[in-house]
């Protein structure tokens, strides 16, 4: 392997390991918003659980299979 091709893997990986990070932190946000809502009674939907989590219904269905 030649060292151009291990900096590509390093850096793929790198990209990678960010990636799940963030994905990580939205899926918690979610779920932090999702139990706010159930212990303050509120109705629970697409729509109220990304304006708590901070993004867009849109965005959110696209990452979470809505």
């Amino acid at each position: 392997m030649t060292s151009t091709t291990s900096f590509a893997l390093a850096r793929t990986e790198k990209m990678r390991a960010g990636r799940q990070a963030d994905s990580a932190r939205r899926r918690q946000r979610v779920i932090t918003a999702i139990n706010q809502a159930a212990a303050a009674g509120t109705e629970i939907s697409a729509a109220g659980i990304a304006r708590a989590a901070g993004f867009s219904e849109l965005r959110m269905r696209g990452r979470h299979g809505g």
